[in-house]
């Protein structure tokens, strides 16, 4: 079990999204640029987090025949004002 704090997000992605081969040579786009791209985006709505995520592997990809590519995020509400 995951517990999410308010305003927390959980990413859930195929390999796709890492494995997007681009340039120079066949590079994948990988976990460390993926991980840069959600900090840039933290708090941002899960809509536009999905966005850019599909956006940056197109762009990065140098293949018209791209792998399977699904993301899932669950963000956490922020609790009611009492």
């Amino acid at each position: 079990m995951i517990w999410l704090a308010p305003g927390e997000s959980c990413v859930l992605y195929t390999d796709g999204v890492v494995d997007a081969p681009g340039e120079p040579r066949g590079e994948p786009f990988g976990q460390s640029r993926l991980v840069t791209l959600l900090t840039e985006y933290a708090g941002r709505p899960a809509a536009l987090i999905a966005e850019r995520i599909g956006q940056r592997t197109g762009d990065w990809s140098d293949s018209a025949d791209q792998d399977d590519l699904a993301v899932l995020i669950i963000t956490a509400r922020p609790l009611p004002e009492a």
